[in-house]
């Protein structure tokens, strides 16, 4: 993103989590996800010439072996994971796919950028600077393969890549809207790779799957039908009148005379289990080509899915429940513990500064927001202690110390309501009050620390909404886009 100036404004499950509610204040404004800490000196050497980011739209971690889930359905994906170090708990820096990947591919939050924390609505800003620009900055090969038709180039992701390929040939099931299936996008990151081997590259890969509708092909579509798995309360939904699967099965997910949520969560995990199935040509690759040798593989998600928490089905962005929030994150390459787990939270921001400071390229300033974990990744140690935040549309929220808080613009008593005036978003909000979690560790946080941890988040707050209002002239909204960009769009489904 556009330097630490004008784009950065102030540039400076189903699992049982232990949860408290507490009454919220009602407060009006735009959420944001941030991070703040001092992160550990850059080593001076490093055997890394080369990245590879792997994103995995709407990936919730709890629902990968690795993590815990009791269905098989990430065999690839756990076997290469454990040739490097995961992190138990990783946090999205947004429960969208734009401001989410805008952020990892800046190091800025949501609400420091023109992208804002709509899916969209707004353009990157030329001004800014991307991991990608950077990496070109220092001599590297760039590409990029990319699978959701909300990354393409309209959203500006796309400067500081010498090949971006967003030429999505699919289209989802139940609206006209582009997308590209691991079937094709996997062929296109081997073909990739085979062009950008024998000199340093950074090469940012992104596999649609298991974003709904949860339609993958046979035999993967029958996967997980007979085992006996129940997760909950399952009477039969109705299908909703629009797509924010609020005590509804989204309208884009509807399959037939299918209506109950156990049938959408075992096609939601079929949908991972076909995606991990393609990964294995690429992870083959990987392993038998050498590339691992100085390489730094990074795997992670932009954001989860909700499957029945607070009342909505098979959908995201409507909040920052843990459900949304909680992806898969781990590291592989020279240098880098093999099997190892770490407890401690981190964001997926981290990425930025963490690959910077993989190929040697940090500098103090590229890094006011996104720490970087790759000093305690060579050394082998937890990563250093983080106060993350995060936010979306209505929500904002902070984790610290293992503990994890949620506030909502509005007091949970108020009405449903769907955003006016927002050309990108399908969906309702409903207001959730405060929530209160415990992430790692085994108490709740004392009334003191609750308070500290409520002072962080309202500081943050206040600086998120002066730089979205200094960044305000500079956002070109999407209505506001080149005629044949927004017609491209509309057809997409991109634009209503």
């Amino acid at each position: 993103m556009g330097h630490r100036q004008a784009d950065g404004a102030g540039r400076r499950q189903r699992r049982e989590w232990r949860v408290w509610l507490v009454a919220v204040v009602g407060v009006a404004a735009t959420a944001v996800i941030a991070w703040h800490t001092i992160s550990p000196p850059a080593p001076t050497h490093s055997a890394i010439r080369s990245v590879v980011l792997v994103t995995i739209d709407t990936l919730r971690a709890d629902h990968l072996s690795a993590y815990g889930y009791q269905r098989a359905t990430s065999p690839q994906l756990d076997a290469f994971m454990a040739r490097g170090t995961r992190f138990a708990w990783a946090l999205s820096a947004a429960p969208t796919t734009a401001p989410s990947h805008v952020a990892m591919m800046t190091g800025l939050y949501p609400g420091f950028t023109t992208v804002g924390v709509l899916n969209g609505q707004f353009p990157l800003s030329p001004e800014a600077s991307t991991l990608a620009e950077l990496c070109r900055e220092a001599g590297l090969r760039t590409a990029a393969v990319v699978s959701n038709a909300v990354l393409m180039r309209p959203l500006g992701l796309d400067q500081g890549f010498d090949s971006y390929d967003d030429d999505l040939e699919d289209r989802e099931l139940n609206r006209v809207w582009a997308e590209r299936t691991a079937a094709r996008a996997v062929p296109k990151a081997l073909a990739q790779l085979a062009q950008l081997r024998g000199s340093p590259f950074f090469l940012w890969l992104h596999f649609q799957e298991p974003h709904g509708p949860y339609a993958p092909p046979t035999p993967w579509a029958q996967a997980f039908a007979g085992d006996s798995l129940r997760l909950g309360p399952n009477p039969e939904l109705p299908v909703g009148a629009d797509n924010s699967g609020l005590h509804s099965i989204p309208a884009y997910q509807r399959f037939d005379d299918e209506r109950r949520p156990d049938q959408y969560v075992r096609r939601y995990d079929a949908e991972i289990a076909y995606l991990d199935s393609e990964l294995a040509r690429l992870f083959d690759l990987m392993t038998g080509s050498g590339l691992l040798q100085d390489t730094l593989v990074v795997i992670t998600a932009d954001h989860g899915e909700a499957l029945g928490e607070d009342d909505f089905y098979f959908a995201h962005g409507h909040s920052l429940g843990l459900d949304q929030l909680h992806v898969p994150l781990a590291m592989i390459g020279p240098g880098i513990a093999a099997g190892a787990v770490r407890q401690r939270a981190v964001s997926n921001i981290t990425v930025f500064c963490t690959i910077l400071n993989a190929l040697g390229l940090s500098q103090e300033q590229r890094c006011e927001q996104s720490d970087s974990i790759w000093a305690s990744l060579l050394a082998g140690e937890e990563p250093p202690a983080m106060l993350g935040y995060a936010g979306s549309v209505t929500q904002w929220a902070t984790f610290q110390a293992g503990w994890f808080l949620r506030r909502d613009a509005y007091a949970p008593e108020a009405p449903v309501f769907a955003p006016a005036g927002d050309p990108v978003t399908d969906t309702r909000y409903r207001p959730l009050g405060e929530q209160l979690a415990v992430l790692t560790g085994e108490r709740a946080p004392e009334p003191q620390e609750q308070g500290q941890i409520r002072q962080a988040l309202g500081d943050f707050i206040s600086r998120a909404e002066t730089a979205r209002n200094a960044l305000a002239s500079k956002r070109q909204p999407a209505a506001a886009l080149p005629p044949e960009q927004k017609e491209r769009l509309r057809l997409l489904g991109y634009l209503r």
